[in-house]
């Protein structure tokens, strides 16, 4: 190290040592003079080895000798230190991986890349733009579950432990190459530069230490090739196979590598066939089946050239299954491949496939029967022998034409011989049924019905049903499960059993088995199971077996309110098929025999549908000295009024109610209201019927708010409505009201959300907030909220109505679901859908929902 220059030189004049660090008060060395060095030794004086006056320039070069020795040994361990740290890298190297997958990208993509925003003041315009764009929220029940944050931590430690273990170390087991092997197939095209150069040196360091081992010479080729390093991948199995000649593995890789549907390379792979099979054709069966594949593929039209192969290959390998289908597979005659096939089963007399290939290529007669016999005494646990004698069966009785019962008893017989295990589980029932559904795909239908019976227990067959595929088969086994006394009213088999019959396109075959079923079972059915079987009957329009169903059912059943229900479904199917006489026929046999107020409704609403109000009129009447304190009668009457143009009769008849048994009849007084001309005395009916009815007259206030509201008086309105809402704030009817004659959207905003706080989120209110979108022309939304109306009341018809709007509005393609839903649903409230209730008393929901709309 070099003497600090200024240790040499003269301090500058009236310099005092320590003055510039504050140093004061106090003496120095320098203040002493002689007497500083009286303590000092002799010893350290002699020759003044310590004193820098006499320094020779020999001490100087030295010292330059030492420093240069100093600084050489420094950067020297500098070097080394460098050598063994990793590399930064710069940025530019860091993405050469990146800016190579460049060229993949296509002209659409890079068109498509985002533009550069604008970032100044970014947070403020951000939020100027959500207090703009602010609107109601879309209500979601979900929303209010709580998030569990403890649950969302450990999903990310065990995320970052897998990441961290799948990183971690270099060095691997002895199977790790496989894995590698396995993650080149399965990735896609993308591989990082690194990791490919990494693994390289790993599977080039196992090669290197176990060159016998085919299974680095073929991970490493298969890395080369998902490189796209075909000659070097060529390259390496081509040294793996001079490696490890007694491998089939790596010899087929080879051939693999080289496969191409061209001449030359065709050529060259049967040439490395031909060397693999002198290492391994004693061992491999895969080679010679790899030698005869080539050889087809390779447009050979003899079919010498290949047989000669196999004959070669089974003289080596006799006991190869595979190698015998290989010679049965390109024969030519019939009578050669059943030579080959009873020479293949001396050799390998327990594969099931050369047997059943043996017994189907015979004649049918007593040479199959006795080769079946012999297979099944070589193979009596074998399922397949088994089921191929009940084929053979079946197969012989259908020439003679018998009975399927007939049939189904001799096929049983042969399956009760076969011994079945003590351990019937699932998997062996499900074993059977795969049986089963291969019979019946080969058209065996009764074998694979008896399979069924034989060997899968109901209560196995009800859990492996979802796994039949077979249509036919699928069906038997619903209903034979559905025939066992246990479950012929078990509502859920039922319910899947409609579902599988009303799935798919095409369900006409499945559809014709339920009929016929239901047609054999409905007087053993329960009420619910039949009334469910016969609306699917009358849905698909197959009036003709429903009527014959009912029929049946009514001469079987005595139970009033049943046969009333079966009664009235068949009128509506008589009434579709526009046989009116006969449906009046049966409603006077009704009221005949019984004289319910229900069956009064249904007549009197048929004679309103036919616009027969003089016969309607006779049998409201009739109905009214029947049940006298049902108020359904009046209003009957009075509708039928308003449909002979009579509105004074209509209201009189409302009037007279509420004056005497109905007074506290809300719906009599709101109608004898609405009926009155005159606003004074509509008011007063409405605070009469309001002292009538103190603790529910919500809906009377609601209706003389609404005449108010008609009649200009708007001051009024505002007072009464405020004063209903104070007292039934519950009631979505009055919130509604409200909110359609609400002109700002602010006050109007603030409305919805107390109004679906207070009502719960009622379905009227969800539907007015779809409406208020509509009308802004916001459809999109407005289906959003539609559809959660529709979710919270399905029985209400308006909400399936705008929902079907805003889909026929957006332009959207399905409208059949909602269709569909509707159908199975029936809606029955709303104040549209029941607007034009005669003109679609019998008609589907769906024509309803569609004319409505």
């Amino acid at each position: 190290m070099e003497r600090p220059k200024f240790l040499d030189q003269d301090p500058p004049p009236g310099y005092i040592a320590g003055i510039g660090r504050g140093a004061t008060g106090f003496t120095t060395r320098s203040d002493l003079g002689s007497s500083a060095l009286s303590q000092t030794p002799n010893r350290y004086l002699e020759n003044k080895s310590l004193s820098t006056d006499n320094i020779t320039e020999d001490v100087y070069e030295a010292e330059k000798i030492f420093s240069n020795i100093d600084d050489e040994l420094s950067t020297r361990n500098k070097q080394r230190k460098n050598r063994n740290q990793p590399k930064i890298k710069s940025t530019t190297t860091k993405f050469i991986d990146l800016k190579q997958q460049l060229t993949a990208v296509s002209k659409d993509e890079w068109l498509n890349l985002p533009e550069a925003t604008d970032m100044t003041r970014r947070n403020k315009r951000l939020k100027l733009e959500n207090q703009q764009q602010r609107n109601i929220a879309m209500y979601n029940p979900s929303i209010l579950s709580t998030t569990n944050l403890e649950q969302l931590a450990n999903d990310r430690e065990k995320l970052l432990e897998q990441h961290i273990d799948s990183k971690f170390g270099t060095i691997l087991e002895n199977n790790d190459y496989q894995e590698l092997l396995k993650n080149l197939n399965t990735n896609s095209n993308r591989i990082d530069t690194y990791d490919v150069e990494k693994s390289r040196k790993v599977l080039q360091s196992y090669i290197r230490s176990d060159p016998k081992n085919p299974n680095g010479w073929i991970a490493l080729a298969r890395l080369e090739e998902k490189c796209l390093n075909f000659k070097m991948a060529k390259k390496i199995i081509h040294q793996g196979c001079n490696e490890v000649v007694y491998d089939e593995d790596i010899w087929l890789e080879n051939i693999r590598l080289n496969r191409i549907d061209d001449a030359p390379l065709l050529l060259k792979c049967k040439t490395l066939v031909a060397q693999a099979l002198k290492f391994n054709g004693a061992k491999s069966e895969k080679l010679w089946i790899k030698a005869i594949e080539l050889e087809q593929n390779a447009g050979n039209k003899n079919q010498n050239t290949i047989t000669q192969i196999i004959h070669k290959a089974l003289q080596i390998n006799p006991y190869s299954e595979e190698l015998w289908k290989q010679a049965v597979k390109y024969e030519e005659s019939k009578e050669e491949a059943i030579k080959v096939l009873a020479k293949a089963i001396e050799f390998v007399p327990k594969s099931v496939d050369l047997w059943t290939g043996y017994i189907k290529l015979q004649d049918f007669g007593p040479q199959q029967r006795k080769t079946l016999a012999n297979a099944v005494k070589e193979l009596p646990s074998s399922k397949e022998m088994w089921a191929l004698g009940c084929q053979l069966e079946e197969r012989a009785e259908k020439p003679l034409e018998k009975k399927e019962e007939s049939v189904k008893c001799k096929i049983i017989q042969i399956l009760k011989r076969f011994k079945t295990p003590h351990n019937n589980d699932v998997g062996y029932c499900e074993s059977w049924l795969k049986q089963a559904e291969k019979c019946d795909l080969e058209k065996y239908p009764i074998t694979a019905q008896c399979i069924i019976e034989c060997f899968i227990p109901n209560n196995f067959l009800k859990e492996l049903l979802p796994k039949i595929n077979s249509v036919e088969l699928k069906n038997f086994a619903f209903q034979y499960l559905l025939l066992k006394q246990e479950h012929l009213n078990d509502p859920v088999i039922w319910d899947a059993y409609i579902v599988f019959c009303e799935s798919g396109n095409d369900n006409t075959s499945k559809l014709a088995y339920f009929f016929q079923f239901c047609e054999l079972t409905i007087n053993d059915m329960d009420d619910d199971i039949s009334k469910k079987s016969l609306k699917i009957l009358t849905k698909y329009n197959k009036q003709d077996e429903t009527l014959r169903i009912i029929d049946k059912k009514l001469l079987n059943t005595s139970e009033y309110t049943l046969r009333n229900e079966l009664q009235i479904m068949k009128i509506g199917i008589l009434i579709s098929l526009k046989k009116y006489s006969e449906c009046k026929r049966i409603f006077e046999q009704m009221i005949a025999a019984e004289t319910t107020a229900t069956i009064f409704l249904k007549y009197i609403d048929f004679l309103i549908y036919l616009n027969n109000y003089e016969k309607a009129l006779i049998i409201c009447q009739l109905a009214m000295e029947k049940h006298p304190d049902e108020e359904e009668f009046v209003i009957k009457m009075g509708t039928i009024y308003e449909f002979m143009s009579e509105i004074d009769k209509a209201k009189q008849c409302y009037i007279n109610a509420v004056s005497s048994n109905f007074s506290h009849s809300i719906s009599l007084w709101i109608l004898s209201a609405k009926h009155e001309a005159n606003i004074n005395k509509a008011r007063l009916l409405y605070d009469k019927g309001i002292l009538k009815n103190t603790k529910n007259s919500g809906l009377l206030m609601l209706e003389k708010a609404k005449r108010e509201f008609e009649n200009g008086n708007l001051s009024e309105y505002r007072i009464l409505l405020n004063t209903a809402l104070k007292s039934y704030s519950h009631m979505p009817e009055i919130w509604c009201q409200l909110l359609r004659t609400t002109k700002k959207k602010n006050e109007k905003r603030n409305l919805f959300q107390q109004a679906l706080k207070v009502t719960n989120t009622n379905a009227l209110i969800l539907l007015e907030v779809a409406i208020n979108f509509w009308n802004e022309q916001q459809f999109e939304k407005a289906y959003k909220w539609a559809d959660q109306s529709c979710k919270a009341n399905k029985k209400l018809g308006d909400s399936w109505i705008w929902l079907y709007k805003c889909s026929v509005k957006l332009g959207r393609k399905n409208t059949e679901w909602i269709k569909e839903k509707v159908n199975e649903i029936e809606p029955d409230s709303g104040e549209m859908w029941n607007s034009r209730r005669y003109k679609f008393l019998y008609s589907l929901p769906s024509e309803k929902l569609v004319s409505l709309a």
